[in-house]
């Protein structure tokens, strides 16, 4: 790539005007296929890469996004979870020429968000925000963190009233769970059958290895940029509904018989 190059040199050499090859870069409509392939040509010839820069003036957008994630302890980066999500937000981001910021918010998220919603310098956000079982009613204290599913299951090995069968939200509240199981002697799963969310790569190195739902974690990363990239660009995107199929993983830790 020759570093210096400029898009007013790729102008020159493809004989058209700056504004051509501005419109050739950002795959605008309105240039005639003759002058689309000079300055195809020439772009592939010296592997030219427009900067961030000449692209910003050049469409009025910064081609950077923001993702914005809670702080609440171990949701936010401790929890093998959020890096697999988090590389499926910056490999999609890479590969469709954007930068990408991640930045945590407190939980007075509502104050924040609109502050920098005011920061012209993000083309688009992507907010990691409430779930759905967090608005449903329960006891599981619980935050999806391994110590929350040790200290709920230690509890209950300590006042003798432990369930025959765990299904944990989450794959790191399901290892410490099996911690507290084998602390307070109970056999898994023999005596209590136990189930994760989320298969994690861990998953399958606990013992016994964890039977667990997975979901495409990387895959929810892309997509959610692939939707705010394709609203960027699009001047009138269509709202769309995105659905990823979970998958149940079966392995020791729920007594379930392997398939050969």
């Amino acid at each position: 790539m020759e570093d210096d190059m400029t898009i007013d040199q790729v102008a020159e050499l493809a004989y058209v005007s700056r504004s051509v090859v501005s419109r050739v870069l950002n795959d605008h409509p309105n240039v005639s296929e003759e002058a689309r392939e000079r300055v195809m040509r020439v772009i592939e010839e010296h592997d030219y890469r427009p900067s961030s820069v000449a692209r910003s003036l050049a469409t009025d957008r910064s081609f950077e996004i923001s993702v914005l994630t809670p702080r609440r302890g171990d949701e936010s980066l401790a929890n093998g979870y959020w890096p697999l999500l988090y590389s499926g937000l910056f490999e999609r981001c890479l590969e469709r020429g954007y930068f990408v910021s991640l930045s945590m918010v407190s939980d007075r998220m509502e104050d924040e968000i609109e502050d920098r919603a005011r920061d012209s310098r993000f083309d688009g956000y992507v907010l990691v925000t409430t779930e759905v079982t967090d608005l449903v009613a329960s006891t599981l204290e619980a935050d999806y963190s391994q110590e929350s599913g040790h200290s709920i299951v230690r509890a209950w090995a300590e006042q003798g009233r432990m369930p025959r069968a765990l299904f944990c939200a989450s794959d790191t509240m399901a290892m410490g769970a099996l911690l507290a199981l084998n602390e307070a002697g109970y056999a898994v799963p023999d005596e209590v059958a136990l189930v994760g969310f989320d298969d994690l790569p861990a998953a399958q190195y606990t013992i016994p290895p964890l039977t667990t739902v997975r979901q495409p974690v990387y895959e929810k990363g892309q997509a959610a940029i692939d939707l705010l990239i394709d609203h960027i660009e699009n001047a009138e995107p269509n709202p769309e509904h995105t659905e990823l199929e979970p998958e149940l993983v079966v392995r020791q830790s729920c007594g379930a018989r392997q398939n050969p």
